[in-house]
């Protein structure tokens, strides 16, 4: 069985629905999702267009999702880690609790999503859109999130130690208890004095200069400030 035949049948059998169709060009036409569910490690799935998919249980570890349209998809209670996002559309998706740990979403469009208590650790997510998402608790630990855009993003008790955002614009962005342990902030954007004194940072916080972040015990810590050049 060819491994494009084989990959249609998984597919199918996820969707619970008739076989994907070929179109006149050679590329897949994937039917209206209802509901993904199983094991599908490494299924490509780039450049489909996906609005409004259910990923329930589903297991996708280091599956491609590269330039698919995602717009409202749900993600809970999914392990999509190491997979591939880039460029994808995933605006006003539902992500809470799902895990995208060391994915790929580099130039991704997650505006509006909701992504309460999501594992997005040690991800590389450059030049990807945050703007207005429900980042409640979520982990951005020790990932890469230079050029990223956060406006007006809500960070309660999100996890940002140890990850780089150079470039990265938190204009308006809620920070109430967000650790920012280990971060590279220094050269973030329209960060202000009342974000980052609500926030949890410690020694080795780097922020821009005139700004200090305030530990999560009961006394001030030392932060590492840089000018702006």
């Amino acid at each position: 069985m060819s491994s494009r035949l084989s990959l249609t049948l998984i597919v199918a059998g996820l969707l619970g629905l008739a076989p994907c169709a070929w179109a006149m060009d050679g590329s897949w036409v994937v039917p209206r999702v209802v509901s993904f569910g199983g094991t599908c490690a490494g299924c490509d799935l780039s450049r489909r267009k996906l609005t409004g998919a259910r990923f329930m249980g589903a297991e996708f570890q280091n599956a491609s999702m590269v330039a698919s349209d995602l717009r409202g998809a749900s993600f809970m209670g999914s392990d999509f880690s190491r997979a591939d996002f880039t460029r994808a559309d995933l605006r006003g998706a539902q992500m809470m609790g799902g895990d995208f740990g060391g994915a790929t979403m580099e130039n991704a469009a997650l505006s509006g999503a909701e992504a309460q208590g999501a594992d997005f650790g040690g991800v590389n997510a450059r030049g990807a859109n945050f703007d207005r998402a429900e980042l409640l608790g979520a982990d951005l630990n020790h990932g890469l999130f230079d050029r990223a855009t956060f406006r007006n993003a809500d960070l309660t008790g999100a996890d940002l130690s140890g990850s780089r955002f150079t470039g990265a614009d938190f204009k308006g962005a809620t920070l109430r208890g967000t650790v920012v342990a280990g971060a590279d902030l220094a050269a973030a954007k329209n960060l202000t004095r009342d974000q980052v004194l609500v926030a949890c940072g410690d020694a080795a916080t780097r922020l821009p200069s005139g700004l200090a972040a305030r530990g999560c015990g009961l006394r001030a810590v030392t932060v590492v400030t840089v000018k702006r050049h």
